[in-house]
């Protein structure tokens, strides 16, 4: 603990060196990543893309859809193996409206109630 007493000084500029050059390799670290988001020219890759799509639709200008396919012996040979839809029946108008109170009476069968149980 002496030795800093007396060395103070010498201690605070190191300190003060230590975390420039901490900030210092930070700081550079960073530039080199940098130089990969940039792009030297941004239009050129846009101009690709419109061009590739403009070929895109020339060639979908050529597509011809007549029904002669509908006729083809291939098609005509796939089967259907699709379900047919069970009409069920419809629920409540509200669903989320309070149940209407219902009694129910159960006739028959031991007592089940408090009393029965005290004895």
């Amino acid at each position: 603990m002496e030795l800093l007493k007396e060395n103070k000084t010498v201690f605070v500029i190191g300190v003060i060196i230590l975390a420039l050059l901490i900030f210092y390799g930070i700081n550079t670290g960073n530039d080199s990543g940098n130089v990969l988001l940039t792009s030297s020219s941004p239009n050129v890759s846009k101009e690709v893309n419109d061009r590739e799509l403009l070929q895109l639709l020339i060639d979908m200008r050529s597509i011809n859809l007549e029904g002669y396919i509908f006729e083809d012996p291939t098609y005509l040979s796939l089967q259907d193996f699709s379900r047919s839809i069970v009409p069920e029946p419809v629920g409540r108008q509200d669903p989320f409206a309070p149940l209407p109170k219902t009694e129910v009476t159960i006739s028959g069968g031991d007592d089940l109630s408090d009393q029965a149980l005290l004895r």
